[in-house]
């Protein structure tokens, strides 16, 4: 194998790997022996074969530790560790609720205790304050992971309600539409090669903006995923920081929510000086709906109808708002080739990330290349109602899971810049980590086709055309986040 094509893995001999090694040597010294099983040659083959096994696992094991990237269990935390950079927990979300409470307010102490009666969620205050009616307190679950997002307009109790205040709150709900936010499982050791390569790759030290990034990240209980620096974002001495909270499936909302960036930006002001200008950026979802055409191999199943409707056009069939929208009936338009009935569509589902299957009964020509779908109860989902404006793809059992790689993929996103042009080429004003092709991009590009490499024979990225930047961001106040609101895949 020439060098510059070596896999980058340890190459090891399994057990039976080893005996036929181990025979085929023995028959080059005494070519007439038989060495079939039970003979003495074949045990002898067996016995060093498994002798070398446990060798063969420390030598595996050695060699993966020469690079990060094959660290695993207490031996990449013995390395994240030495670097100041601990392997998170799991977490607690974080968020707001609505006060009820008599004319004057109350007093509610940190750590007062509200529950979830339902799921039986635990919460407490974070901040001691005199809270009037309709105001916002910041609370946190204090049961971890993903359990503990409650939706907003959650109704809380408080476990001993302070003089003054309510018997019940309300989760309030933020820009994103969540309410309590940023529950997540202790950090894999995936998730935790990753954030360490960073340190190497960009070294904190006197403050730098990577400094400020690994502040970010050491904090406890707060499920960053990644965090980013805007230097001299409003002239020497300032610092803005964006961060993006861990997803709890692939295409959930990445946003912080206000308690998290009260959170950071208490934690910054409290570890670097008084007089560094330090602005925590919020961050709002940038909508977008890239669509792709793919080819199936011949050994996959593909889309399902023979001639898979519709075909990707400009503009793209959609649901329309001309008639009433329900789950088992719909108007679509610009439908240039008509549906028949038995062809099966798909609709995507932004909630989920998931698309939904729709099998057409009966079609009615209400002229225009507008069209009303009945949809058949049978091979259907019959709740899904898709909203005006949705994109209509064909069917294939494998939509859902390249809608996964595709969602996955854009996770590993970062947030766009502030200014839309730069002064000089120099680091001032811009995101660092910079928006690269390959991490942490910001732009919606043909680098997307890669993530579908291993599910179909052929991607092509035909919507944008060319690259799609985030919208800019204010300086000092707002970064934009790319979401996938809706996706196409249509047939080559």
């Amino acid at each position: 194998m020439a060098v510059d094509k070596l896999s980058g893995k340890f190459a090891i001999r399994t057990r039976d790997e080893d005996r036929v090694a181990f025979l085929n040597d023995y028959l080059s010294w005494s070519p007439d022996t038989d060495v079939s099983p039970g003979t003495d040659p074949y045990l002898m083959a067996t016995l060093v074969a498994d002798s070398n096994q446990p060798l063969y696992a420390d030598a595996s094991m050695l060699a993966d530790a020469t690079s990060i990237r094959g660290m695993t269990g207490k031996l990449l935390q013995r390395e994240g560790e030495d670097l100041g950079r601990p392997q998170q927990g799991a977490t607690g979300a974080s968020g707001f609720v609505v006060i009820e409470a008599a004319t004057g307010g109350g007093t509610i102490l940190a750590g007062t205790e509200l529950r979830d009666t339902v799921k039986g969620i635990r919460c407490r205050v974070l901040t001691t304050d005199v809270y009037l009616p309709g105001e916002t307190c910041a609370i946190e679950s204090l049961t971890t992971g993903p359990v503990g997002d409650l939706p907003a307009g959650t109704v809380l109790q408080w476990v001993s309600p302070p003089p003054g205040i309510g018997p019940k709150c309300t989760v309030f709900q933020n820009t994103d539409g969540s309410g309590l936010s940023g529950g997540h499982n202790a950090e894999t050791d995936q998730e935790y090669v990753e954030a360490l390569l960073d340190l190497y790759r960009y070294p904190p030290e006197s403050g730098n903006e990577a400094a400020y990034i690994r502040a970010v990240h050491s904090i406890k209980g707060l499920a960053v995923l990644r965090a980013f620096s805007f230097p001299a974002v409003l002239g020497a001495g300032t610092m803005m920081i964006a961060f993006l909270m861990r997803p709890s499936t692939p295409g959930a909302s990445r946003l912080p929510n206000g308690a998290h960036i009260a959170q950071v930006e208490a934690e910054l002001k409290a570890q670097f000086p008084g007089d560094d200008g330090i602005f925590v950026a919020t961050v709002q979802h940038d909508d977008c709906a890239p669509c792709f055409k793919v080819k199936f191999s011949p050994e996959q199943a593909g889309f399902v109808d023979s001639v898979p409707w519709p075909p990707h056009a400009s503009p793209k069939v959609d649901v329309s708002n001309v008639t009433t929208i329900s789950a088992l009936e719909f108007t679509v338009e610009n439908a240039t080739t008509a549906p028949v009935a038995g062809q099966t569509i798909a609709l995507f589902d932004a909630t989920s990330g998931t698309f939904k299957r729709k099998r057409i009964s009966a079609v009615a020509d209400i002229g225009g290349n507008e069209y009303t779908l009945t949809i058949s109860n049978e091979g259907s989902d019959p709740d899904f109602v898709p909203a005006a404006g949705a994109i209509v793809s064909p069917w294939a059992d494998a939509l859902n899971d390249i809608a996964a790689a595709i969602l996955s993929d854009i996770d590993r996103h970062g947030p766009g810049e502030v200014f839309a042009s730069f002064s000089d080429p120099g680091r001032r004003q811009r995101r660092s980590p910079e928006p690269k092709n390959a991490a942490w991009p910001s732009s919606i590009t043909s680098r997307l086709e890669d993530a579908l490499d291993d599910l179909v024979d052929e991607a092509q990225l035909a919507e944008p055309s060319s690259a799609l930047a985030t919208t800019v961001g204010t300086p000092g106040i707002l970064v934009y986040l790319q979401r996938v609101a809706d996706l196409g895949i249509f047939a080559i």
